[in-house]
């Protein structure tokens, strides 16, 4: 989280704080949602092996 806070810090424009602002969400939700889905996926596979 501490990231995204200066990742959004260096936004100046409103286009940037679009751009930058999509990109926190993409970042947050691969790190929230993604890779526990991954996690999950290979620990299942590892199991079945």
């Amino acid at each position: 989280m501490l990231s995204t806070l200066t990742i959004m810090e260096s936004a100046e424009t409103e286009s940037e704080v679009l751009g930058l602002g999509l990109s926190v969400i993409a970042l947050n939700l691969g790190m929230y949602i993604g890779l526990p889905a991954f996690g999950i996926v290979k620990a299942i596979q590892f199991r079945k092996n």
